[in-house]
């Protein structure tokens, strides 16, 4: 790991726990062993190193985005996917900053940050949402072709559905303890499923 990579490391951990304006220059340096020069040598202020951050953020969404569309998947199967996910969003974090005690609140404060100072982040995470609402809507599509799904639902409100419910569940994770993300990933692609079927949910 290069200084550079060292400081977003450490930054990024700093910006998560604290939020933009909260996170101390003075802390990067002390925890990356790296002197205020040797920080600004990659990054002239603050703001450039929050975007640098945010930038490997950009690349945790882009993996989730290609882990969801490796595969083939069927709707059914695609579903139980995507909300598999649900619990990993602490591990990424984990995994991207370095820290252990990370919540689903750091995720969305880095979040809130990045669009109140960056506003081409807005941006960069819509690409991201509309490639997953496009992916719903094509797979939802098909399993209506296939006679799985009610014909009578609009696949376009029905794909956003899908994603605020994701999304709502990670902001009720930080609100209650209960029940778990784990549990909801296993519960929610059942659920719904359910209701936009022709049948009953079966084993895939």
């Amino acid at each position: 790991m290069d200084n550079r990579e060292k400081i977003l490391q450490f930054a990024l951990n700093e910006f998560l726990q604290n939020g933009f304006e909260k996170a101390s220059i003075n802390q990067i340096c002390q925890r990356s062993q790296i002197s205020k020069g040797g920080l600004y040598h990659h990054f002239k202020n603050k703001d450039e190193l929050f975007w640098g951050c945010l930038e490997l953020f950009l690349q945790q969404m882009h993996y989730w985005i290609q882990e969801l569309f490796q595969e083939e998947l069927n709707l059914k199967e695609f579903l139980i996917k995507y909300f598999g996910l649900l619990p990993q969003v602490k591990t990424q974090l984990i995994e991207i900053s370095g820290k252990e005690d990370l919540s689903e609140y750091n995720y969305y404060l880095l979040i809130m940050d990045g669009i109140e100072h960056f506003s081409q982040l807005r941006e960069h995470i819509s690409v991201y949402y509309d490639q997953l609402k496009e992916k719903f809507i094509q797979l939802l599509q098909q399993a209506q072709s296939a006679g799985l799904v009610r014909l009578d639902i609009d696949t376009e409100q029905t794909s956003y559905e899908l994603i605020a419910l994701f999304e709502g569940s990670l902001v009720l994770s930080i609100l209650q303890d209960q029940p778990g993300l784990e549990e909801r990933a296993q519960k929610l692609p059942e659920s719904f499923w359910q209701k936009i079927s022709l049948e009953n949910w079966e084993d895939k």
